[in-house]
């Protein structure tokens, strides 16, 4: 029995017994005895198993309802009942690796994330277990409030821990690259940089985004949108917080300088906030120049006021670097 319907008309018709376990059990396994390679029925079965705190049990039947085969859907949520048998087992680190995989797949499935976080909790990492939450509810969360706070808030929480703990960082181990189209976005980083995710995603849609990865952590990123009169214009680029200062960012904005005089672009525009006083002086230094102000950009685009440095961002300022001498 392979039909949808037809399964959940089982599976209702065995929770009905659910106040008596000794029937909920035995209709479980009579369905296993009747489909002995369906992958489906053991997941029936381990789910059974857990709701009877039988957890050891549970752990072997998923394992088996794996490897028989499930379709996408009941592979994830398998593998994410699994790990959350073997958390109550003791075996976090093994439930830890198995949500890092399913999130990554499934990062709106919230869930999930919170199934991630506790395992990381009772494996002693509840720092980290707090930044997950703390990234999720920022990412894919759109309320009025959490666009006014959402760049401070994306800071402190990037601040909360570094995986890496005291590691020496190789920079030979850094490589920069075009952003896989499987792989989520890395929104944790992006947001540093725009507090507005719906302009995010039309630009990363359109643009062509590339990240700086360390061993297996993204730790940088740049979107950049080819324009029609012969430039191309920065619109985002953020650096973790524990890398900034080392020189990170200046090594986006090079590459994606060379990016955009490879694609025959004459220049390289960029966008801030009048408020942004650091990202002023980083693009200035970098040997971009002003060439315009557009007057309450963020008033007219932004649902809520943002606020930096203590002053309100209104204006945008609009810069420029010539990638080819002689360009207009």
């Amino acid at each position: 029995m392979d039909w949808e319907d037809g399964w959940k008309r089982l599976v209702t018709e065995g929770w009905a017994n659910r106040d008596e376990p000794p029937s909920l059990l035995a209709y479980f396994e009579h369905l296993v005895s009747v489909h002995p390679n369906s992958g489906r029925a053991r997941f029936e079965l381990a789910n059974v198993l857990d709701y009877l705190s039988r957890e050891e049990e549970a752990v072997v039947v998923y394992r088996e309802a794996i490897n028989l085969g499930l379709s996408k859907e009941y592979e994830a949520y398998a593998k994410v009942q699994l790990a959350s048998s073997l958390r109550n087992l003791g075996n976090a680190d093994e439930a830890v690796r198995l949500l890092r995989d399913i999130v990554s797949r499934y990062p709106h499935h919230l869930s999930f994330v919170i199934f991630l976080a506790l395992s990381l909790h009772s494996e002693g990492r509840s720092a980290e277990a707090l930044q997950v939450l703390v990234q999720t509810i920022l990412h894919e969360c759109e309320t009025p409030d959490l666009l006014r706070y959402r760049r401070s808030l994306t800071q402190y929480a990037a601040a909360i821990h570094d995986p890496r703990g005291n590691q020496t960082r190789d920079p030979s181990s850094l490589s920069i690259h075009p952003h896989s189209p499987q792989a989520p976005w890395p929104w944790d980083l992006l947001l540093l940089a725009d507090p507005s995710r719906t302009r995010i995603q039309n630009y990363c849609r359109d643009g062509l985004c590339y990240v700086a990865q360390w061993h297996e952590e993204i730790v940088g990123v740049y979107v950049i949108a080819l324009n029609t009169d012969g430039g191309a214009e920065l619109m985002n680029i953020a650096v973790r917080e524990d890398w900034q200062g080392q020189g990170l960012g200046q090594r986006l904005v090079q590459h994606a300088e060379n990016t955009a005089r490879n694609l025959g672009c004459l220049w390289l525009d960029v966008a801030t906030g009048n408020s942004s006083l650091l990202q002023l002086r980083f693009y200035q230094r970098a040997g971009f120049r002003i060439t315009d102000i557009v007057p309450d950009f963020f008033v007219l685009h932004y649902n809520q006021l943002i606020m930096e440095n203590g002053i309100p961002c209104r204006d945008q300022i609009r810069l420029r670097k010539q990638l080819v001498a002689d360009a207009p």
